[in-house]
Parts: C-alpha cells; sequence; structure tokens
C-alpha cells in the first residue's frame, strides 16, 4: 500500500507539470499543430477504401504484395504493429485503420456469399420448377399444335367434302332437268290414240247387252288381296290400342277374358267423368284382343269415338281412370285375392287389409254376383295413411270405390 502512496504522489508533479507545459505551449503559434491535423486529415481520407487499405501496409512494411487476406492474416498484422518499437502513435493509429477495414470488407464478403448462396439455392429450386413447367408447356405446345393440325385437316376433308356434295346436287339438279325435258319431248311425240270404231251386232252375230252382266260385275270387282286391305283399314279407324306401361313386364290384362277386357274399359271411360264430356255420343267399347306382348287391342262403336280417345290428354285421362294392374272382378272367397292384387301392383306384402262388400250379397245383380263383378266392391285399410305402401296403393284404391248397381 505505502507503494501506491509513494507512485501517486510521484505522479502529481508530473501532472502539475504537463498542465503546466500546456499552458506555456498554449500561447505558441499553432501553425505546426495545423499543419499536422491536415496530414492526419489527407491520411484519413486516404484509407478510406480496401485498395488503399492494402498499399499502406504494403508500404509500411506490414504486407506483401498479392497476400491473401484471411483473419488470421490480419491477427498476425496487428501483432506486429503492436510489437514494433520504432512506429510512431500516428503509424500504428493509420495501420490499426487498415486492418480494420480489410477485416470489415472480409466480413462484407462473407455476408455477401452467404446472401448469394442462399439465393443460389433458392432460385435452382425456382428454377427447376420453371423447367419443369416449361417442359409441359412445351409438350401442351406441342399437343396444340397436333391438334390444330388435325382440325385444319378436317376441316379441309369437310370442305372437300361439302364442295363434292354441292357439285353432285347440281349435277343431279341438271340431270333431273334433262330428264324432264327427254320425257315432254317423248310424251309429245307420241301418237294420239284414235276412237274406236263401235262393233255392230251384227259383226259379232251376238246382241250387244243393255245391262251389266254377272260376269262383268264380278271383274268390275275388286281384288281380294286389295279388298282385304280396305276392310283392315276401315277396321284400324275404330280400333285403340292399350299397351304395356313403359318399364313394366306385364299390365295385368293376360288373365282376363274377353268380356271382362270389355266392361273395364267402359268402366274406366264411365269414370271419366267431367273429362269426358266432349266425347262423341254413344262412345263405348265393343270387342277386345289381346296381343302377344300383353297389349290389348279395342274396337270401339264409331271412328270418331277412336279418334276421340286417341288424342293425347284423353288418353292419359282414360288410363288414370283405367288404373294399370286393377283387375275388375274380385272373388273374396279366395285367400289369395288380396295377395294377388298386392303383386300385380309391386305393393309390398299385408299392403290390402282387407276386402268387403259395400252392400249385401243379396243387393248384388244375380249376373254381377255371379261374375263377382267389382263396380259393387270396395277395398279398405289400405296400409296405414302416409306411409310408401298407402301412396303405393293410392293408384289403385279409387277403382274399388263404391258404384251403385241397378
Amino acid at each position: 500500500m505505502a507503494g501506491s502512496d509513494n507512485s501517486t504522489t510521484s505522479r502529481a508533479p508530473s501532472t502539475s507539470a504537463t498542465k503546466a507545459q500546456g499552458k506555456s505551449n498554449s500561447t505558441a503559434p499553432s501553425t505546426a499543430s495545423n499543419g499536422s491535423k491536415d496530414e492526419s486529415g489527407k491520411t484519413f481520407n486516404t484509407l478510406s477504401t480496401v485498395e488503399s487499405a492494402k498499399i499502406y501496409l504494403i508500404e509500411k512494411g506490414l504486407a506483401t504484395t498479392g497476400q491473401e487476406y484471411t483473419p488470421t492474416s490480419l491477427s498476425t498484422t496487428l501483432i506486429q504493429i503492436a510489437q514494433s518499437a520504432t512506429a510512431t502513435p500516428k503509424t500504428v493509429k493509420e495501420s490499426i485503420r487498415a486492418v480494420a477495414i480489410l477485416l470489415q470488407d472480409l466480413t462484407d464478403k462473407k455476408t455477401a456469399d452467404a446472401i448469394l448462396t442462399y439465393i443460389t439455392i433458392g432460385l435452382s429450386s425456382q428454377f427447376d420448377k420453371l423447367q419443369k413447367t416449361s417442359e409441359k408447356i412445351s409438350e401442351s405446345s406441342d399437343s396444340l399444335k397436333n391438334t390444330s393440325s388435325k382440325i385444319h385437316s378436317a376441316t379441309s376433308n369437310l370442305e372437300y367434302e361439302s364442295e363434292r356434295l354441292t357439285k353432285c346436287v347440281d349435277e343431279l339438279h341438271v340431270d333431273t332437268h334433262k330428264l324432264i325435258l327427254n320425257i315432254e319431248a317423248a310424251t309429245s311425240e307420241l301418237p294420239t290414240a284414235s276412237t274406236p270404231h263401235p262393233i255392230a251386232s251384227t259383226e259379232m252375230n251376238m246382241p250387244i247387252p243393255s245391262t251389266a252382266t254377272y260376269a262383268s260385275i264380278l271383274q268390275s270387282q275388286h281384288p281380294p288381296d286389295h279388298l282385304t286391305t280396305i276392310a283392315r283399314s276401315k277396321n284400324q279407324t275404330h280400333q285403340v290400342l292399350v299397351d304395356v306401361a313403359p318399364g313394366a313386364v306385364t299390365n295385368g290384362l293376360q288373365s282376363l277374358d274377353k268380356a271382362t277386357l270389355v266392361s273395364k274399359a267402359n268402366t274406366a271411360l264411365d269414370l271419366m267423368g267431367m273429362l269426358a264430356e266432349d266425347k262423341p255420343s254413344n262412345s263405348s267399347f265393343l270387342a277386345a284382343r289381346r296381343l302377344k306382348n300383353g297389349g290389348v287391342v279395342y274396337d270401339m262403336s264409331s271412328p270418331a269415338a277412336a279418334a276421340w280417345l286417341k288424342s293425347k290428354d284423353v288418353m292419359k285421362a282414360f288410363l288414370e281412370s283405367f288404373g294399370e294392374f286393377v283387375p275388375v272382378t274380385l272373388d273374396l272367397e279366395n285367400a289369395n285375392a288380396c295377395a294377388e292384387i298386392e303383386k300385380d301392383n309391386n305393393l309390398p306384402p299385408l299392403s290390402i287389409l282387407s276386402a268387403k262388400w259395400i252392400k249385401p250379397i243379396s243387393a248384388e245383380d244375380i249376373k254381377k254376383k255371379k261374375k263377382n263383378s267389382l263396380s259393387g266392391t270396395t277395398i279398405t285399410n289400405i296400409g296405414t295413411p302416409g306411409t310408401p305402401a298407402a301412396k303405393a296403393a293410392k293408384s289403385i284404391k279409387r277403382f274399388f270405390s263404391p258404384i251403385q248397381n241397378t
């Protein structure tokens, strides 16, 4: 501790002397100090670039020409500056500044290299994607060229065919015109038939009949084939076809006899009600003929009745009343009667829960009782309201509504 006090005491005069010297020198001319400031400022401005720093270190013997500057070599240069005994403070200061400039340059280069590497990697991946996209675009362009070529070829062929067709039509028109002219010319050249000279009865040694004979009547009649065609055409004007519904395998009419088919059609005609107000008078079905595909050909009372029923709206209303798959007879004593109706109508089993006569059997007409006609029956309890079975049975339920028999 004493050494420290002595050291501190010995420094005090030096400090005072320095201050006194400073005060005494303050009155001296400032020419020298201004000169050194100018020189220092000049050096400071000179050592502002990497090249100037390299040149300065070479001039001071701290580096060699062509030397590669690295952190290690610059550290060695700093050690040399620190160990130099002859270097002035100004030289040390400027040398350190030169080394600092080179170190900053190395840092900038590393940063630039890192940025360049990052950019290179990023651009490389993007370049690969761009190259793939370019290849796809090239392939699409080639495909488009091929398609365009095909379209052009097809267009050319179409134009050629169109021209050829136009030429053929023109040639046909010319040939037709020539043919008409030739026919007219040939017709005009034909000799005119003269009126035949009547043959006298005396020339034939037979009397001229005054009235038609049986033989002449037979000769004037149409051949049998022609008569059949005329009769068939006349019959077709009375006929109406009730065919199988599209998508259905059968229409449930195969099991009905012809009389039942006629009765069923006339019942449907009556059920049309207001929709049949414009029907011709005395319109009715007279006969029925089943076809192999399940359809039925009906003969109506007149061609007008058949034509009226064939119209689109009328036929639609008739078929709704006709009731596809709905029979017009029912044997209530048959336990499977309801099941057969369900099967014919594609209804779920047990959709029809019960069937009964609307009025007592004794009140039914004797003939209709023998035929088990549905005109006096009804079907009740057709499933639960709102269920698919009830909705499916809706189309047949209306045909079992009460009909008063007289």
